[in-house]
């Protein structure tokens, strides 16, 4: 007999074990995704609200979208809670009548209510018996029904979203529900029946379809008479009537073979029937039209290459569809395309990876979709350690092998059952292998399916695992280094062939020209325009949206090319730790906090008659604590000291901020980032478009600082011509400087060349430069690139260490603060420098000429982004050409020598007596590789950037 306590204990269970079970909080490790603009995953569901003003998509790229119906422009990311593997795949997605909410769902048996506009989640119905498949809201907004794949359907009320109703005598995945206007309810399931619920889900009528076994879709007609099925196994289509489920007929389909029809939609006036599916008609995946209710003459539209998952109709008589490339589209009551959006990554199905030897090249066949439905296919070829596409081909590429001696690997290609002499290879419970690659040796085998990447023994067994997004295709390095992978979510990824560790991800959007590279470490680099493509969603708990921060919020501490450069190198890890420790771990610093969020008063438009204005800008505190805030005037970054607090009452994890403005005619972007405590994650940027049209014009001046040191206190370093050059580039640049009201240069050569010269020279110009002058800032001498950042040396540094080069030299930092004081309408740096010295190659870990080139540019690239200033470069890692090029008796650097035949008037490139900075930028960049290789065998290439607007920096005869 059970004791009181016994009995109380064993009640204490039961209850427990009655209530539902409690989904675990999910992981708040940051998670790094593609953010394409497009879903990259298959989409499974569709919605539009009654209004006809928004499309919703659900995707297993783990995001639910909001569109624009009639531009199919994005509005909005819908971000549920996610994880690894299949935590977090969306299956379902629906959109209220009046469309303001929209109800996601999928893997986790959650459903999440987003609100549509701002993208908050408002509540989670939680825990429900497995996977969810589809989601309806009826025709008032009252009810949603839930599709399950196992435990049958379920309805809910909107009102407080307490379940009404449930049928669970289900024997197999449900894929449909939908409502009449009435408020009935059919469904499908995959034991082979369509079911049919009056309004409070009571089974009238059941019927066992006999045009395949597992109904997928069914669909009411608008007038509620009528109910058509598609099947998932079958071309057939059943129409049925709604009174009893009784069989009325079946579609035509005939000469429709392959595949299937089982996506269904009638015409909101019910005079088509419109299907799609598996079916491909060798041109892609039509939709198969029938006029005359779906009783007349059948017809294709042209829709996707890919299955058609999703079709909605419209009240023009169009229809939206989603296909699992992924693609979603809209098409006129003709068939024709309004708009299209295909997929955010490239195809790489059916493709081989070739390799070079050490697995640092790279070439991969891919293919996309046009929005006009047209394939395109090509081949793109990658230099990792120089993140540029091969001058001169791939030629050496070796492909993949696929047999060798003692290893027959058979029934590996798209099968559920690979086998290894005849032995199964076993793989995830409906996950399909779609690539093999055997090693040089024929020692191993990597083999990549659905949801893994694998590499096994000669002998067949298992030396590791690594969870992936499909892989497409596989192939292993002659060095037998690594194992390099192209995935479903259209990145190339390289594994350590010994561990299986990742090493690096390379991404190339299908526009074919931006693309992002980055370690697991979150070192990144990228190509213009391009560091918005991924980024690092952040679960903030069960019942909270995630939020997701771009990796150029992180570009301050993570925009490292020189480190990703060197990703495939012996040396990284340590490398890689060593920049860790001063940077600290992406993951550790964004679960600290994240930036704070800024709100600008006054509008994102304003119009003003005069140049002076004040703007307000209020910081909300998210976390991270409320750090430096930068301000930039059309891309160019100003004194953010000149903003003062203008709410001392401000609450509690607020600061109230006003700064003045001085802008130039015309129109203006102002651009606000706030940075958090640490200064290690910005805030996404707040921009302000300001018109002036002020009536008073004055002409503009021309402000020169030119900076260069030859005779450094440490000879070593000694140089024969930057000092001189920066004489000479002053003086050229005031000789032709008739268009400007006056020219007003400031030249600092040799020993006056220190830190606080330099800064009192900033000073000195910010007390003179006003906003309609342009400025310019020249710099010859040496350079060193230190923890990825360029860093100018003055005259006095003596090299000790790479921290007393950090504290001496003007770096990225200082100049970019010391630059922002001089808040000139248009700035131009021209930077002539070359390595410090063989000993301070060093400091970056450099081993070759190519390598020290590579780090020079990266560092460039950087201080372009960091002050948003113009900029004509040529960090050169040979220092002859800093020595120079000698005509005349007159010697110069190269590059110098080059600008300075340009403003004389070489680079007039279109005769009209001036010379713009565009066009001396075009001249520049064939004349210095030219004149490079003539000197001395090799082609320097000088680097550029033009912010804004080209002008004019000297007028010629």
């Amino acid at each position: 007999m059970l004791t009181t306590l016994q009995r109380a204990l064993l009640l204490a269970v039961l209850l427990l074990a009655a209530l539902p079970t409690l989904a675990a909080e999910p992981d708040p490790t940051p998670i790094l995704r593609i953010e394409p603009g497009m879903h990259f995953a298959q989409i499974k569901r569709i919605d539009v609200d009654a209004a006809e003003r928004f499309m919703v998509s659900a995707a297993d790229d783990k995001t639910a979208r909001v569109w624009d119906l009639h531009t199919g422009k994005l509005l909005q990311v819908l971000r549920p809670p996610q994880g690894e593997g299949h935590e977090g795949k969306l299956f379902a997605v629906a959109i209220s009548p009046d469309g303001e909410q929209v109800a996601v769902a999928g893997w986790d048996a959650n459903i999440y209510l987003f609100q549509r506009s701002s993208g908050a989640l408002l509540t989670r119905l939680r825990d429900l018996a497995d996977v969810i498949n589809h989601l309806a809201f009826s025709p008032d907004g009252s009810k949603l029904a839930v599709a399950l794949g196992e435990g049958g359907i379920r309805l809910f009320s909107t009102r407080d979203w307490q379940e009404l109703a449930r049928d669970s005598d289900y024997g197999g995945n449900s894929y449909s529900v939908d409502f009449d206007a009435q408020g009935r309810v059919v469904s499908t399931s995959y034991d082979g029946q369509v079911r049919l619920y009056d309004a409070g889900l009571k089974l009238l009528h059941s019927y066992k379809t006999q045009g395949g076994s597992r109904p997928y879709f069914a669909r009411f007609s608008p007038d509620g008479k009528q109910v058509a099925v598609g099947f998932a196994d079958s071309t057939a289509v059943e129409i049925l009537a709604a009174a009893g489920l009784q069989p009325v007929r079946r579609q035509d389909t005939q000469g429709i073979d392959n595949g299937n029809l089982g996506r269904i939609a009638w015409s909101q006036d019910g005079r088509r029937l419109t299907a799609g599916g598996r079916y491909e008609d060798g041109n892609g995946r039509p939709l198969v039209v029938w006029d005359k209710g779906g009783a007349g003459k059948r017809s294709l539209w042209r829709a996707s290459q890919n299955t058609v998952m999703d079709i909605k109709p419209l009240k023009d008589g169009g229809v939206v569809y989603a296909s699992a490339d992924p693609a979603i589209g809209r098409l006129d009551a003709n068939g024709q395309v309004v708009w299209k959006q295909t997929s955010g990554v490239l195809d790489y199905r059916d493709i081989d990876v070739s390799l070079g030897d050490t697995g640092d090249m790279v070439a991969i066949p891919y293919a996309y979709e046009t929005k006009k439905g047209d394939v395109v296919r090509g081949k793109w070829e990658w230099l990792v350690n120089e993140l540029q596409s091969p001058k001169q081909g791939t030629a050496n590429l070796k492909g993949v092998r696929q047999t060798a001696p003692g290893l027959n690997i058979s029934e590996w290609k798209n099968t559920t059952h690979p086998k290894l002499n005849g032995q199964p290879l076993p793989l995830q419970d409906y996950e399909t292998s779609h690539s093999l690659a055997i090693d040089a040796q024929g020692n191993s085998f990597a083999l990549g399916a659905d949801w893994s990447l694998r590499l096994y023994g000669k002998d067949g067994s298992l030396r590791w695992q690594q969870s992936v997004p499909v892989a497409w295709a596989v192939n292993i390095s002659a060095d037998d280094r690594w194992v390099v992978a192209a995935l479903g979510d259209g990145t190339i990824r390289w594994y350590e062939k010994a561990s299986g560790k990742e090493r690096l991800a390379f991404y190339l959007h299908p526009d074919e020209k931006r693309w992002v590279t980055w370690t697991p470490e979150g070192f990144y680099a990228a190509a213009e325009g391009a560091e918005d493509l991924i980024g690092y969603h952040l679960n903030r708990g069960a019942d909270q949206e995630a939020e997701f921060v771009g990796v150029e919020q992180l570009r301050q501490v993570f925009a490292r090319a020189d480190l990703v450069t060197k990703a495939l190198d012996d040396d990284y890890p340590q490398l890689a730790q060593a920049a860790l420790e001063k940077a600290g771990d992406v993951r550790q610093i964004l679960q600290a906090g994240l930036p704070p969020t800024v709100e600008v008063g006054g509008g994102p438009q304003q119009q003003l008659k005069q140049r002076s204005f004040d703007l307000d800008v209020t910081l909300h505190d998210q976390g991270g604590g409320i750090g430096r805030v930068e301000y930039r005037v059309n891309g160019e970054v100003v004194n953010s000291a000149a903003a003062r607090p203008f709410s001392p009452r401000s609450p509690a994890g607020q600061q109230a901020l006003r700064r003045p403005f001085s802008l130039r005619n015309g129109d203006n972007t102002i651009e606000v980032v706030a940075y958090s405590k640490n200064d290690k994650v910005a805030s996404k940027p707040v921009r302000v478009q300001v018109q002036v049209d002020d009536p008073v014009q004055r002409e503009p001046s021309l402000y020169i600082l030119s900076i260069g040191v030859s005779d450094y206190r440490d000879q070593s370093f000694a140089l024969k011509y930057a000092a001189d050059d920066a004489v000479d580039f002053a003086a050229e640049l005031q000789k032709h400087g008739d268009m400007f009201q006056k020219v007003e240069p400031k030249v600092l050569r040799d020993k006056d060349v220190t830190l606080a010269s330099i800064h009192a020279a900033f000073e000195e110009m910010a007390a003179k430069v006003q906003p309609q002058d342009v400025f310019v800032l020249y710099l010859a001498g040496h350079g060193v690139v230190a923890d990825g950042r360029y860093h100018y040396v003055p005259q006095d540094v003596v090299y000790e260490n790479s921290d007393a080069i950090r504290q001496q030299a003007l770096g990225e930092e200082k100049l970019r603060d010391w630059l922002s004081l001089v808040e000139a309408g248009k700035r131009v740096m021209v930077i002539d420098t070359c390595h410090a010295g063989k000993s301070l190659t060093t400091l970056a870990a450099l081993d070759t000429p190519a390598a020290r080139g590579m780090d020079d540019k990266a560092a460039i690239d950087r201080l372009m982004q960091a002050t948003g200033t113009s900029i004509l470069a040529a960090a050169s890692s040979q220092q002859q050409a800093l020595e120079g090029i000698a005509e005349g008796g007159q010697g110069h650097g190269l590059f110098t020598h080059v600008l300075l035949k340009g403003l004389q008037g070489k680079a007039d490139l279109i005769k009209d007596g001036t010379v713009n900075v565009g066009e001396l930028q075009a001249y520049a960049r064939d004349e210095v590789p030219r004149l490079s290789k003539q000197q001395w065998q090799y082609e320097q290439f000088p680097m550029f950037q033009l912010n804004g607007q080209d002008f004019p920096l000297a007028q010629v005869k």
